[in-house]
């Protein structure tokens, strides 16, 4: 005698996995920085370090990570997957 398996209904939830990672630039003091009364312009410190941020040879180190529920829910698109466990419970 086969054994009749119950149907499974599933829910499907969008999750998004954050990692934050850091590093370090060094920015020349250079005199577009530094005033000619040695005021730093931290503006100008900001804007050179994230243009450095942004090279490809920058090195990252990894800090955190989190998985949450994704602020926008929206069916998945034809060429994404989904995980599932098949039924069975967590």
């Amino acid at each position: 005698m086969s054994e009749k398996k119950a149907k499974t209904f599933t829910c499907q939830v969008r999750v998004q996995r954050t990692t934050v990672e850091y590093g370090y630039v060094n920015i020349a003091l250079t005199p577009d920085i530094v005033s000619g009364d040695n005021n730093v312009n931290a503006k100008k410190i900001v804007n050179a370090a994230l243009v450095l941020a942004n090279q490809p040879k920058m090195v990252w180190y990894p800090e955190d990570q989190k998985i949450e529920i994704h602020p926008e829910q929206q069916p998945q698109a034809d060429d994404e997957e989904s995980f599932d466990v098949d039924g069975e419970e967590i």
